[in-house]
């Protein structure tokens, strides 16, 4: 009959299981001033313990054997801590743990963060994010669902609460509703942001050259043949050496000579047409019925 294998001893287990830990993702801790780093350790440790399954009496044994330095000195000022066996239990660890690295002022300062949380700028799932963090030091004030669902509701927005007609049943419907309302507002806003841009560059700017309100498209049909214009309703009454009044040729960049008062009009250095006054060929005008914003004309 082959020999049955001994159970281990439990320190052997034990001790089998310190290396465990740390392969796990536990890391040592030497001490802090810093709060939010103590927890931090401390939320880490906690997930890898629970990981392995340990009991409370392991719990501890663990996670003092990640202390050194500061932290460890301190530990050994605890009394009981040097016991055998160990009196202490985990959760005369977590209080003491707690008093040193994150003291009553700390809580307590995190606690007035949380009642005076507001979403103001932040997006709801961003909002949600610090609600859930600082929760932890009111529990009180989110002991039951519905009390959870009443403050984070308080702290919505006033554009988010509003679109939120019928009140959620539980805390979680209220984020899936609020989260929907916020996909809707920003779409809107979106939208009334590319209008904006639109009509911004189609109204003019009263006192501004180079702005046209046009009703209509301002163009008659056939308006551009090969190298030709047609009639506007706005062009000037200038007599040409072609066409009659209120007809304006263009012929290419040496058009007809044009008079003007019995004079010669030069040919404009920047457009090429021979006109007076300010030169308003390179301004874009966007025509009303069309919306194509590379329709370009010689404004003359």
């Amino acid at each position: 009959m082959a020999p049955q294998p001994q159970p281990q001893p439990h320190d052997a287990i034990i001790d089998k299981n310190y290396e465990v830990v740390r392969r796990q993702g536990a890391k040592v801790f030497a001490g802090t001033t810093d709060p939010t780093e103590a927890e931090e350790w401390l939320r880490n440790t906690e997930i890898v313990l629970d990981r392995i399954e340990c009991t409370p009496e392991q719990k501890l044994r663990y996670a003092v054997s990640l202390f050194e330095k500061d932290a460890l000195d301190w530990w050994e000022t605890i009394p009981g801590s040097k016991n055998r066996p160990i009196t202490l239990t985990w959760n005369d660890f977590l209080k003491e743990f707690a008093d040193k690295y994150t003291p009553p002022v700390y809580r307590n300062r995190k606690k007035v963060e949380f009642l005076e949380l507001k979403q103001n700028e932040l997006s709801v799932a961003g909002y949600e994010l610090q609600f859930v963090r600082l929760s932890k030091y009111a529990p009180e004030e989110v002991s039951t669902d519905e009390l959870r669902r009443d403050r984070f509701e308080r702290g919505l927005r006033l554009e988010i609460r509003e679109k939120i007609t019928i009140k959620p049943p539980s805390y979680g419907a209220l984020l899936e509703a609020a989260l929907r309302a916020e996909e809707t507002s920003l779409e809107r806003s979106s939208t009334e942001a590319k209008r904006k841009r639109l009509t911004g560059n189609l109204n003019p700017i009263p006192g501004q050259s180079g702005a046209v309100s046009f009703r209509g498209c301002g163009l008659q049909r056939g308006w551009y043949r090969g190298r030709g214009m047609g009639q506007t309703s706005r062009s000037p009454s200038v007599s040409s050496g072609r066409g009659g009044p209120n007809s304006i040729g263009f012929g290419g960049r040496q058009g007809p000579t044009r008079s003007f008062s019995g004079r010669s009009i030069p040919s404009c250095a920047n457009c090429g047409m021979r006109h007076t006054g300010e030169c308003w060929g390179a301004q874009p005008i966007v025509c009303y019925r069309c919306l194509l914003d590379k329709i370009i004309f010689l404004r003359i």
